[in-house]
Order: C-alpha cells, then structure tokens, then sequence
C-alpha cells in the first residue's frame, strides 16, 4: 500500500476547518481499523474552526475499498494452507 502526500500552496482563502493529526491515525481510518468519530471523541484527531463542518466532518473519510473485507483468522499462513 502507497500513500502519496504532496504540500499545496495556500490559495489565499479563509480556512474553514483545520484537521490536524498523525498520518498513521488518518491511515487507520481510511483503512477501517478505526473510526473518524472515536479519533475525534478521544481527542486523537482535532478538529479547529466552524462548528457544523466540525459536526460532519466524521463522515467525509472515505474507507478504503478493502476496508470491509473480513480479515481470515490465522493470517497468511491459514491463507496458504500452512
């Protein structure tokens, strides 16, 4: 899995919302492992700026689409048989 992060230049706009927190946090969202808005209640992921953005932002994290995919006991090894 690949991630690509790339900076922007500021466009010069007023910031409706800062999210701020660790990339290996917003990975194991988007990867299923944990969610928005228990990173948000514990306070892992901090959300600064206009309140109702704030309220619905837990729903704009997209999952990855192997996200739901149950994951089998045993790992690789009950995978392949050995």
């Amino acid at each position: 899995m690949w991630f690509l992060l790339s900076a922007c230049a500021d466009g010069g706009k007023t910031v409706d919302l800062y999210i701020n927190g660790p990339l290996e946090l917003l990975i194991e969202i988007w990867s299923g492992e944990k969610e928005a808005d228990e990173a948000i209640s514990e306070e892992e992921l901090i959300l600064t700026g206009e309140p109702l953005l704030a309220e619905t932002a837990k729903h704009w994290f997209p999952l990855s689409p192997v996200a739901r995919v149950k994951k089998q006991e045993g790992g690789i090894a009950a995978m392949i048989g050995a």
